[in-house]
């Protein structure tokens, strides 16, 4: 009944043994709900689109006749029907008249086994993506072992074409024009750019190949080599 009126449910209706505790659930779920006795049910029932049965009682609340009433004075209009008691409190055979849709105790646990074997496939593809997203991380966070080696190379073989550039423009090339002199440069990036392609794609792959943290300290090891190499 929480949810129902959580869903903007319209007027409610409370059957109890106990007026009392009629009052007491209307209360829990702050709203204003019409009191009836147990034996006024089937004479309210037709007014109503949805019941809820959860009664102690040694025999059927609403039997298969007592539903075909109601459905004669609704005018055929749909009624849920939601037996939660058990023993039940509504016929079954009142699930087989028409617009009568009645839902028991056994129809919900399938329901609901339904419902989890949906959550366990979600978490199921959950898994594989938490999976994928943690080797992505994986690789990411091992190659941060070569990324300084890769720098200094970089860094170096930029400073020395640069450093021979400004030299060579100072002496042999100042008669070049300042275009000349842009294509020079640019031939000198490109060459140092394919130079250096192999060795970092070396240092990628055998990174790549490393698994495990033993696999990932020699990866680093051998960066730090080759970082030391190219430091000033």
């Amino acid at each position: 009944l929480k949810y129902l009126t959580k869903a903007q449910i319209g007027e409610i209706t409370i059957a109890n043994r106990s007026p009392q505790n009629a009052e007491r659930i209307a209360r829990e779920i702050n709203r204003q709900a019409r009191i009836v006795t147990l034996d006024e049910i089937t004479s309210v029932a037709p007014e109503v689109d949805i019941i809820v049965a959860s009664v102690a009682a040694p025999r059927f609340i609403i039997d298969a006749d007592a539903a075909r009433a109601i459905q004669k004075k609704r005018g055929g209009r749909p009624i849920f029907i939601i037996d939660i008691a058990v023993p039940r409190n509504v016929d079954p055979d009142a699930g087989k008249l028409d617009a009568v849709f009645l839902y028991n105790v056994d129809d919900l646990r399938s329901i609901a086994d339904e419902n989890l074997k949906s959550r366990l496939r979600e978490v199921d593809l959950a898994k594989s993506l938490v999976d994928a997203d943690a080797d992505e991380f994986m690789k990411w966070y091992d190659g941060l072992a070569i990324v300084p080696a890769i720098q200094s190379m970089q860094a170096t073989f930029e400073e020395i074409r640069a450093a021979e550039l400004e030299r060579y423009r100072r002496r042999k090339l100042k008669h070049l024009s300042d275009d000349d002199f842009k294509a020079i440069e640019e031939l000198t990036r490109q060459i140092m750019t394919k130079t250096l392609h192999k060795p970092i794609s070396y240092l990628k792959k055998y990174q790549g190949e490393g698994k495990g943290h033993g696999k990932r300290d020699e990866a680093m090891k051998t960066a730090r080599i080759i970082e030391e190499l190219f430091e000033k």
